[in-house]
């Protein structure tokens, strides 16, 4: 209501703010998404996913972790945003 004021409760008769919490857990989640990808593609930069190729474990174990503990922490976050909002 800070920035539009009353216009978009007189355009759609409802509160802004009913639109702003999913908003805010959409670029969250993106946000924490794009912070994934960069750090995977730091680890392959640094060579860190091609060192995981001789360590006895399947090939995809640290990328699919990797993947696993950002998709939880997507998942809570947004939890906590649509909680609070």
């Amino acid at each position: 209501d800070i920035v539009l004021g009353d216009v978009i409760e007189q355009v759609t008769g409802h509160s802004g703010l009913y639109g702003q919490v999913p908003l805010v857990a959409l670029v969250g989640g993106m946000t924490g998404a794009i912070i994934g990808a960069v750090g995977i593609m730091r680890e392959r930069d640094a060579g860190l996913l091609s060192r995981f190729w001789v360590v006895p474990v399947h090939r995809a174990a640290g990328l699919l972790a990797r993947l696993t503990a950002d998709f939880v922490r997507i998942v809570v976050i947004t939890l906590v945003v649509m909680c609070v909002g």
